[in-house]
């Protein structure tokens, strides 16, 4: 099957790539193209089928690349902290630009799925709840990136067949020191995360495997269509964790310690993640394949060759991280 990415070279999409070779699809990437895109795709270049660059915001740009497409996974999107930086640009990019997906994928009149990834943030402020969060609970306008994906979804509703729609939950690349450096500047993401809230996240390669077995069940008329799931790791897998935890060994995997908690906010709201009800989304996906202490350990055994720099440079690379703090 050929299978369409759109931004396939994000911390998700390359996940996919991986995912779809494996198991033998034939890749066409859509992204937009840069000097980094145009380094990235060298990478890719014995992987993926085709490459098109070009601006989702432009129709035609999209029906070039949709020519030979038996399905869409569509990842490309403005997200935070450039999103709440930027509401026309999100918008445009997010909102419009799923929208001109949807219109070409009507004019090649033929019936291609179409995977679409949300956010397990439009479910908005959920810590005041005593259960697990739900794909049928009320969707929240919170910000610009929670509007753009909540729009994209009552579109589908309205003008889309055979799709499905997945909100991820907080999405952990596999890092390599290179990668995280390059990914420095996100982690102000953190500080937003309360010590006593609920939190879930998910590792990128078992988001992959979500969305690539979902392509394969729309087209083979195997799963029921046009429903919505929340991608999270899974209790099992011990990824249903406090803010506290979580951010302890993260920080200890790179063996740094946790910043005082005054640069941390004191709103437990914040952040929108919390724990999900992800029943349904493994059953018909079979996506959970990762625990959180394997993805602890990939990061240890990644940066242990760093050990002693970063103890000689603590205090300076934890002065630096905290000056990256909202509330510093």
């Amino acid at each position: 099957m050929n299978i369409l990415i759109t931004g396939a070279f994000g911390n998700v999409g390359k996940a996919v790539i991986e995912e779809a070779h494996k198991r033998q699809h034939e890749i066409t990437v859509f992204e937009i193209d840069s000097k980094k895109t145009r380094e990235t795709a060298k990478k890719y270049a014995n992987t993926v089928k085709k490459i098109v660059f070009g601006d989702i915001r432009k129709l035609e740009d999209i029906k070039t690349a949709l020519k030979d497409s038996e399905a869409v996974i569509h990842l490309a999107a403005i997200i935070p902290p450039l999103s709440k930086r930027n509401r026309e640009l999100t918008m445009d990019v997010n909102f419009e630009g799923t929208v001109n997906l949807i219109n070409a994928l009507k004019d090649t009149k033929r019936d291609i799925p179409f995977v679409f990834t949300s956010s397990a943030s439009v479910m908005g402020p959920t810590q005041h709840q005593d259960k697990l969060v739900d794909p049928n609970d009320a969707l929240v306008v919170t910000g610009n990136y929670e509007e753009s994906k909540i729009k994209c979804e009552e579109y589908l509703k309205t003008y889309a067949d055979n799709y499905l729609v997945f909100r991820l939950a907080g999405v952990l690349p596999t890092f390599s020191a290179g990668s995280f450096m390059n990914s420095f500047s996100m982690l102000e993401e953190l500080f937003d995360m309360h010590p006593n809230m609920r939190l879930e996240m998910i590792m990128a390669e078992d988001v992959a495997t979500a969305l690539i077995t979902a392509a394969e069940k729309l087209k083979s008329n195997e799963t029921p269509k046009n429903q919505a799931y929340i991608l999270g790791g899974g209790k099992k897998n011990g990824w249903q964790l406090r803010g506290e935890e979580f951010l302890s060994r993260l920080f200890g995997a790179l063996s740094l310690p946790i910043p005082e908690r005054k640069f941390f906010t004191q709103d437990i709201n914040s952040y929108h993640l919390d724990w999900y009800n992800t029943t349904e989304a493994q059953q018909e996906f079979n996506f959970q394949n990762h625990t959180f202490d394997t993805y602890i350990q990939r990061m240890k055994k990644t940066f242990s060759v760093f050990n002693l720099p970063i103890k000689l440079f603590r205090k300076i690379i934890v002065k630096k991280l905290v000056k990256m703090s909202p509330y510093y």
